[in-house]
């Protein structure tokens, strides 16, 4: 319990104090905004380990063979004039001895030893003496929550007999005995120029066990004592400018031009930047307005055209270019003329509609003139078509797919003499997608070949399709 409230005052000390910082220097160190990575610092220290807990000779002092040597590292981000924040690691040794001196028997232990933190420090001469850019010493507490691992031997202080361990379970300093580690200090500070300094600093680091020293007896908490000395490198600091006051404020006058620069150039990129977005968005409105405009054409022309829909007749696709039909019975010839009965009624134009019976080939007329002459009619086809594909009713067969095209259609004549592709490619329309195939087999291998063939052609996403029964269904549920 007392060890408890001893960690609640600390720690509400050192909160009051980060608050009263803030609020004190805000408006002295808003004049020097930083970027992120302004203001660190790192630290690279070295210095003596001291144990205390149930396996040391004094209670207070030192045995003159208990310590040993540690170093470590440290990063801290300044935040302000007065607090920083950050982390560091120590790697080291520790040593304890307990004898009888009229004897001398007893125990000694060694450990190995290994702590990361995460700590906060307080600028005191800048806290209470308010803050200087002209000064070079100050004095700084710490105090943070880590957590320390360890290995340690027992052995008697005569033999050297190994009598006890702790923190041995395992190989590596990750499987080592691990408990929670509180470091609290002071240290002193001596700036020797704008980005370099050296320190001298000393940290009780409170152990949340007992059992550092492999040795559960009387204390209730190990610790030791690290007193180090290190070098610090700045990184872009203003927490502190030394040396000539001229150098120092046309230093500041560049890094506050350079600043501005930075600051113009970001407005500028800025700009063009809403300039291509406001470009873009009046290009997209202008689309916009001509899709609008060209619907409403539509829309006008087909109210224009109800009421004058002509006939419709089925037709089929392989003779719709040339046939001819007399009163009696229907003929053939190759001139496209049709004979037909002169008591029928005038018809001057019909529409031809594809009922989908047929898997359509070249590109599909929409109407068909009939030009009457005495007693024959021509008719002349809007369009030129290609054989079409029929699709065996029974059975399987594959086809070729060359490609597919959403929602636009393809020339297939043009695309028959871009791949030099001599069998009949047909067209078909799926979920939004109009596929184009070729080629008709009815052994899979046939059509491998004929893929392969394509592919030399320069279609290489050319593909094997299947129909089974004169519907087209998955490849793999028919081989």
């Amino acid at each position: 319990m007392k060890n408890k409230t001893i960690f609640i005052i600390i720690f509400s000390f050192f909160g009051f104090l980060i608050f009263s910082s803030l609020s004190s220097f805000s408006q002295e160190y808003e004049q020097n905004e930083k970027r992120f990575f302004d203001n660190w610092r790192i630290n690279i220290n070295g210095g003596l380990n001291l144990f205390y807990g149930d396996i040391q000779q004094y209670k207070f002092l030192p045995y003159e063979d208990d310590f040993r040597y540690a170093y470590g590292i440290s990063l801290h981000k300044q935040i302000s004039p007065v607090i920083s924040f950050g982390g560091q690691l120590i790697n080291g040794k520790l040593h304890g001895t307990r004898i009888n001196e009229a004897t001398y028997t007893g125990v000694n232990f060694d450990s190995k030893i290994f702590e990361y933190n995460f700590n906060s420090t307080i600028n005191f001469s800048n806290l209470f003496g308010g803050f200087n850019e002209y000064r070079k010493f100050y004095v700084y507490g710490l105090a943070g929550i880590g957590f320390s691992n360890w290995e340690t031997e027992v052995k008697d202080y005569v033999t050297g007999e190994v009598l006890r361990k702790s923190g041995f379970v395992g190989s590596g300093p990750n499987k080592r005995t691990t408990e929670i580690v509180i470091p609290v200090g002071i240290g002193f500070k001596f700036n020797l120029s704008n980005s370099i300094g050296i320190n001298f600093q000393h940290t009780t680091h409170g152990v949340n066990s007992d059992r550092l020293d492999a040795t559960v007896n009387g204390r209730k908490y190990d610790y030791y004592n690290y007193t180090s000395l290190g070098l610090s490198y700045n990184f872009n600091s203003l927490n502190i400018s030394l040396g000539n006051p001229d150098k120092r404020q046309a230093k500041y006058q560049e890094r506050i031009e350079k600043e501005a620069r930075r600051d113009m150039s970001a407005y500028q990129d800025k700009a063009k930047l809403d300039k291509r977005k406001a470009d873009r968005r009046d290009l997209e409105d202008n689309k916009r307005e001509q899709r609008e405009q060209y619907k409403k054409i539509k829309s006008e022309r087909k109210s224009s055209y109800q009421g004058q829909t002509p006939k419709a007749v089925e037709y089929d696709i392989v003779s719709i270019a040339s046939y001819s039909s007399s009163k009696t019975k229907n003929s053939r010839d190759n001139i496209g003329i049709a004979r037909i009965d002169m008591d029928a009624p005038p018809v001057q134009k019909e529409t031809i509609i594809d009922e989908g019976k047929f898997i359509i080939t070249g590109n599909k007329p929409s109407t068909s003139n009939i030009t009457y002459n005495s007693n024959q009619a021509t008719i002349t086809p809007q369009t030129e078509f290609i054989q079409q594909a029929q699709i065996p009713e029974t059975g399987v067969v594959f086809r070729v797919q060359i490609m597919a095209k959403y929602q636009k259609r393809i020339n297939i004549q043009q695309l028959a003499n871009s791949y030099n592709i001599n069998e009949t490619i047909a067209e078909e329309y799926i979920n939004g997608y109009y596929k184009y195939t070729a080629g008709l087999f009815y052994n899979y291998n046939n059509a491998v070949d004929y893929k392969n063939v394509l592919k030399n052609k320069r279609i290489s996403g050319a593909f094997i399709i299947a129909y089974k029964n004169g519907v087209r269904v998955p490849l793999n549920t028919v081989r």
